[in-house]
């Protein structure tokens, strides 16, 4: 999990709960990682799935890419309606790379209904 980029989105948080949206983080770590790592980031909620649940159930699954050759999730967003429909999911196309803040607030003006 890239916590930079958790701290990114959460400097954005305002906006996104304005939008009605509640953040959720799920990471690959362990359970005690998770605990440390939503720490750091208030407001948004991190899920442990060290048994890659989640991650295999979105198609994130990035088999011996994390350090040490460990299995990790692609850096992905998904956006899920109040229905629990994915009305969006934003991946950017290299494993490096992260989506800005600003396209995840867009995404959600564009795809999500407004609250209310």
């Amino acid at each position: 999990m890239c916590v930079k980029e958790l701290v990114q989105l959460q400097e954005r948080l305002g906006d996104l709960h304005l939008l009605g949206v509640k953040v959720w983080a799920v990471s690959a770590d362990g359970r005690d990682d998770a605990r440390e790592t939503a720490k750091e980031i208030p407001g948004i909620q991190v899920i442990s799935d060290n048994q890659l649940t989640l991650i295999t159930a979105f198609g994130v699954r990035n088999e011996g890419e994390g350090p040490g050759g460990e299995t990790v999730a692609y850096p992905t967003h998904v956006l899920v309606d109040p229905d629990g429909i994915v009305r969006w999911v934003g991946r950017p196309v290299r494993n490096t790379d992260r989506l800005d803040p600003d396209e995840v607030v867009a995404a959600v003006r564009r795809h999500l209904p407004k609250p209310g």
